[in-house]
């Protein structure tokens, strides 16, 4: 009888390896290999396509941006029978009554914290102050009146932290929201805004009165953010701010080299004014932007590498949030939630019933580079065109399905990938596979768009 030692068995694993190798045969790994084969900026893609070629016409173009102002500003247009709807409200606090879940010290919440927080809430009085506000800083829409997290459990990656499922959306500053309801400790409003509702931070939210409307809409041009993290100061040098893609101003007037925008404001007695601010001309544009594939690319260049942040937490963005602040230099409005991007906007196609070869194919072949969305339940994607046969999508993602007992690998920001992206690893999930799980594609802009 041979004995097999220690070294041995290294010696022989190192060789079937080496002939694996060799014969064409991929070994699995724990990497993502797309990260490291394809390249991560977009610029890299653009000579595919006409850079400078407008793809939408520019009256078409402002069509869309108008009506991007109508859907911002629809919250202080809202009916009264719209603010009497409490639906959100008390299926949120129903819900965590249910399951209030843990807390950042990973121990569970008690019952009581949530029915002290009900309490706070005063739902039976809702709604109790009707109000049009405006945001005058970055903030967050809570579905609960604290900052504390929501944590399902920290079992694994697949859904514990950084989960907090208190978390409705980041909202930013200069956002219209319409108030329907104050907390009792009055540290926390409840408000619509364009695109979810919650609850806010009292502190960074303004009131609306007549002159500001009359102000605000005398303002008939608006300043998009195009790159990130852009520092804002007032006329004394005090700083406001930081803006991302994502946030638009009204302009007052252009300089040569800068806008000057109009920002909101907090008086002692929280109610909103405008103070005029310098925005430098490389960090903005006037909306829209006109719909190129260098600006395209431009734009997603400057989303690329991003942190995930689900709901907006910690200043991230998660999947929907990405693809929605790409397309706002644009002046293209999209909904805030990945179903609602894809089945609400452009024209929808169903790929549920379709098995995999013919879904690729069908992407590859009839998806519009940058203006089509890619979508499972769940998560939405950007189709940005095709590398050596293979469809290539960019959007935020926490991480790939796997078999193991971490249930992710976690990839936690934004990345240019296949369809495959877990492909190689030894620990991944086919059935749970992006292409797998595709069950449409969404044209954003149908019948627009020059093939030539």
């Amino acid at each position: 009888m041979i004995k097999i030692t220690k070294h041995t068995k290294t010696i022989l694993t190192l060789s079937i390896c080496s002939l694996l190798i060799a014969n064409g045969c991929k070994p699995m790994s724990s990497t993502v290999s797309d990260l490291d084969t394809l390249n991560q900026r977009h610029a890299s893609y653009l000579s595919k396509y006409p850079k400078n070629k407008r793809l939408v016409d520019p009256n078409i173009l402002r069509t869309y941006t108008k009506n991007f102002q109508k859907e911002f500003t629809q919250p202080w247009r809202l009916k009264r029978k719209q603010l009497l709807d409490s639906k959100a409200l008390k299926s949120s606090i129903t819900r965590f009554k249910r399951s209030p879940g843990y807390g950042e010290n990973k121990q569970k919440h008690n019952y009581s914290w949530i029915k002290g927080l009900e309490k706070d809430m005063r739902v039976k009085s809702y709604p109790n102050f009707i109000q049009k506000a405006i945001t005058v800083k970055n903030t967050n829409i809570r579905l609960l009146p604290t900052f504390k997290p929501v944590l399902p459990h920290f079992k694994h990656n697949g859904g514990g932290f950084p989960f907090d499922r208190a978390q409705n959306s980041a909202i930013s500053a200069g956002t219209p929201i319409m108030i329907t309801h104050v907390n009792k400790k009055k540290t926390w409003i409840y408000a619509k805004t364009p695109f979810a509702e919650g609850w806010i931070d009292i502190r960074d939210i303004a009131y609306v009165g007549p002159k500001f409307l009359r102000e605000y809409f005398s303002y008939k041009k608006t300043v998009a953010i195009t790159t990130e993290e852009v520092e804002l100061y007032n006329h004394s040098n005090q700083y406001l701010f930081s803006a991302n893609i994502g946030t638009i101003f009204k302009l007052i007037k252009t300089k040569k080299r800068h806008y000057v925008v109009a920002v909101p404001v907090s008086s002692p007695k929280r109610y909103a004014y405008f103070k005029h601010i310098k925005i430098n001309k490389n960090d903005s544009h006037t909306q829209p932007l006109p719909l190129s594939y260098k600006n395209l690319t431009k734009i997603a260049d400057e989303l690329a590498g991003k942190p995930y942040g689900w709901g907006g937490l910690y200043g991230n963005r998660d999947c929907s949030a990405m693809i929605k602040d790409l397309f706002t230099p644009f002046g293209i409005w999209l909904p805030r939630h990945s179903s609602a991007q894809a089945k609400r906007v452009g024209t929808f196609v169903n790929l549920k019933d379709i098995d995999n070869t013919t879904k690729e194919t069908l992407i590859v072949n009839s998806a519009i580079p940058y203006l089509t969305l890619i979508w499972y339940p769940g998560h939405i994607m950007l189709y940005i065109g095709e590398n050596k046969g293979d469809p290539i999508i960019f959007h935020n993602i926490w991480g790939i399905r796997t078999k193991d007992k971490l249930k992710r690998k976690i990839i936690g920001k934004s990345v240019i990938t296949t369809l495959g992206p877990g492909k190689s690893l030894s620990t991944a999930n086919p059935k749970q596979s992006i292409l797998n799980k595709i069950q449409g594609m969404t044209y954003l802009l149908p019948g627009y768009v020059n093939y030539d």
